[in-house]
């Protein structure tokens, strides 16, 4: 298979890639592809023919959508074959999805879990830019009955990144809290 890997490069988020990769029977029989998945729904892979005769080749077209994607990807595609000695191999696909800014973590949800009020912990989320311009972030919407949110430096002390801190608002009562915050940027 040509290549073994396929490299996107750099994308923005909802765009999407089309790339092919040869699959060539080497061997002395019919090689049948039994089927091809991707570890993602963002990674379509579609073979013109699922029956090669000795020598013969096909097209294995695969396209990458970065859908929200921040950052650095990597999906795999796995074509499951009757060779016997390789009945699976993998193609790698790779990307770098660009946003202005990349959350850390990605999902950008805290859960504080099941707890006492009094034995809750601040979480954090990170915020840094990924062209390299100083980071401003305002609340704009925080229940301070419930939360505190603290805007802070990151441990590398640079200006392209802050905390976002949210811990339990001192006093807040029993029960299920589900907050949306909301924070304007200078980016």
């Amino acid at each position: 298979m040509e290549p073994s890997s396929i490299d996107f490069g750099t994308l923005a988020q909802e765009e999407a890639r089309t790339a092919t990769v040869t699959i060539t029977n080497v061997g002395g029989a019919t090689l049948v592809i039994d089927n091809v998945e991707s570890t993602c729904g963002c990674t379509v892979a579609t073979p013109d023919k699922s029956a090669l005769e000795p020598g013969d080749s096909t097209p294995l077209v695969i396209t990458f959508n970065s859908k929200k994607f921040q950052g650095k990807q990597l999906k795999h595609v796995r074509i499951h074959t009757n060779d016997a000695a390789e009945p699976v191999f993998e193609v790698d696909v790779n990307a770098f999805v660009k946003v202005p800014l990349v959350f850390t973590p990605g999902n950008k949800m805290l859960g504080f879990g099941r707890l006492r009020a009094a034995d809750a912990i601040p979480l954090s989320v990170t915020v840094e830019s990924t062209d390299g311009l100083t980071v401003e972030i305002e609340p704009v919407r925080v229940n301070e009955e419930l939360l505190k949110v603290s805007i802070l430096p990151t441990k590398e002390n640079v200006p392209t990144k802050r905390e976002v801190r949210v811990e339990l608002a001192d006093g807040v009562r029993p029960g299920t809290i589900r907050e949306i915050l909301s924070f304007r940027t200078n980016i």
